[in-house]
């Protein structure tokens, strides 16, 4: 589960990461679909006034459900914090690896105070997320961690296994297209 589904894939560094899950787990066996959050084009635009009000004055996304068609998948690799409480209670745990691209507590902070109309809203998103995390991190079965120091941050709450896999870059995208019959499906 990312914030685009496999055809709309940003090659950024999320991009990049969704993609590296998507090749280790057909490699391992899986079929993989990547479930987006979003359409690029769809819904309220980026510039829409609503929404640029709401990210004036709270940076971060709130909460969101996971799509419900990875759900019943064999394994789901949620990616984006937004989604994660959703996914912890509609995906039995062993089904479910939570990938912390960042910690929104500090993403909250340090968005929220590059403007003077998004310090309040940012500094309260920034403490929100700090009990999530903390809370989340200690329910899931497992976690993996894009940045070390948000590894190391978060031992001191995980109770559960923890991996630190830093996000790995390329220099193209790979196939998409390809399935493979019979395969587990799984959802990233």
């Amino acid at each position: 589960v990312y914030w685009y589904d496999g055809t709309q894939m940003r090659l950024d560094g999320g991009g990049q990461r969704i993609l590296a899950w998507q090749r280790a787990l057909e490699a391992s066996g899986y079929e993989c679909e990547v479930f987006g959050l979003w359409t690029i084009g769809g819904g309220i635009s980026k510039g829409a006034r609503l929404s640029a009000t709401k990210r004036a004055l709270l940076p971060m996304p709130l909460t969101r459900r996971v799509p419900d068609g990875a759900v019943d998948a064999d394994l789901v690799v949620a990616t984006v914090p937004a989604v994660f409480a959703d996914a912890l209670t509609r995906v039995p745990r062993e089904r479910l690896i939570l990938d912390w691209m960042d910690l929104w507590s500090v993403n909250a902070r340090n968005i929220g105070d590059a403007k003077w109309l998004s310090r309040p809203g940012g500094r309260a998103q920034s403490q929100l997320w700090a009990r999530r995390e903390a809370r989340l991190v200690s329910e899931s079965a497992a976690n993996i961690f894009a940045g070390y120091g948000d590894f190391e941050q978060m031992q001191k709450f995980a109770r559960t296994r923890s991996s630190w896999v830093p996000t790995p870059i390329c220099s193209k995208a790979g196939d998409r297209s390809r399935r493979t019959p019979g395969a587990a499906r799984c959802a990233a």
